[in-house]
């Protein structure tokens, strides 16, 4: 659980209160989850030799494709933990705004919304 907002539509701390410079850089970090980190589970397979506990091989991405559940429930945390990191960002920018360009900006996107 987040102690940040969700910047989706939180009153206050949304994403549509950035500057254009920071759309742009949140931009980037949707575009990494979404061709990144969202495929990354589906394609662990690559990685079969690569987990090596105590000198144990496992096999993750044939545990992973033989516990559906289980891989299932790893792609949500990953996909939730990326979305609070996205808060986390959203927040820190709106914070290292200047209180008019918030101003400005906040009743710009509310206007257009009404």
């Amino acid at each position: 659980m987040s102690y940040f907002p969700d910047c989706r539509t939180d009153e206050n701390y949304n994403e549509k209160y950035l500057n254009d410079r920071d759309k742009e850089y949140l931009e980037g970090f949707d575009w990494c989850v979404k061709t990144v980190l969202e495929p990354f589970a589906d394609n662990m397979n690559i990685y079969k030799d690569e987990f090596d506990i105590n000198g144990v091989a496992l096999n993750l991405p044939w545990f992973l494709e033989n516990n559906q559940e289980v891989a299932e429930k790893l792609k949500e945390c990953m996909i939730h933990f990326s979305e609070m990191e996205r808060n986390i960002l959203i927040t820190a920018m709106i914070d290292a705004m200047d209180e008019d360009e918030y101003k400005e900006i906040k009743n710009k996107a509310d206007k257009t919304e009404n």
